[in-house]
């Protein structure tokens, strides 16, 4: 899937994905806004059974519930996708905080989280491409709370924002 000049997306790779019948998984890494039209497409191939997409999965929750629904309902496995997880600097840090618990020994880490400043044409930038920073990069903070300290979902709902 692409962009033209006039930034507009096309789905000429979908539609041509629904033509073949060997096609069982598929990896979905276009701007946020486009993620729910090109994940409902390939739940139109009967092949596919397995979905992964980059994050964010959608820009809008009834969507996303959409999107889950009718994946379940197709029997299709989704997955939403966070290419940071396999980094080597992040790989590190995993290995520096594991070693931490397994001592059972308090530690400090701490992490600067900034967002660097995009060119005024990048995507991030235009709402009609995706769901803007926030969206594209604010699911980071609690991802890596997920991902860095092994936490299940029921203890990372109990998390409380602290507004200082």
């Amino acid at each position: 899937i692409s962009r033209n000049k006039n930034q507009c997306i096309e789905n000429s790779s979908i539609k041509n994905l629904n033509n073949k019948d060997c096609i069982n998984y598929a990896y979905i890494s276009t701007p946020i806004s486009a993620h729910y039209k090109n994940i409902l497409n390939v739940i139109n191939n009967k092949n596919i059974k397995v979905i992964i997409c980059e994050k964010t999965l959608t820009n809008n929750l009834e969507k996303t519930n959409s999107v889950i629904s009718k994946c379940k309902n197709n029997k299709i496995l989704l997955l939403e996708s966070y290419m940071y997880q396999y980094h080597p600097q992040f790989s590190k840090l995993k290995k520096i905080v594991k070693g931490i618990q397994k001592k059972n020994k308090n530690g400090t880490i701490y992490c600067r989280y900034t967002i660097p400043s995009l060119d005024k044409y990048d995507h991030r930038n235009n709402v009609k491409l995706t769901g803007g920073i926030i969206n594209e990069i604010g699911c980071y903070p609690l991802s890596v709370l997920y991902l860095l300290f092994d936490i299940d979902v029921e203890k990372l709902r109990k998390i409380k924002i602290i507004n200082k």
